[in-house]
């Protein structure tokens, strides 16, 4: 497996889809075909710096149909 490959902004996107999405490299697709459960999200951070935690805003997800 081969890691993640990142953005132009370098941050890292998740697809998440039945079927892979055109242009995007395998290790950023997660293939999801369930049509009878809904899907839910979770994020863990670890940050030694609280500082930078308390300026910090969590990326949003975005529906693409």
């Amino acid at each position: 497996m081969n890691a993640l490959q990142l953005n132009a902004d370098g941050g890292i996107e998740i697809h998440v889809a039945a079927e892979k999405p055109v242009r995007v490299s395998d290790e950023n697709w997660l293939p999801s075909n369930r049509k009878d459960e809904e899907i839910h999200s979770a994020m863990r951070v670890y940050v030694p710096d609280m500082e930078k935690l308390r300026t910090w805003q969590a990326p949003k997800a975005v529906l693409v149909r």
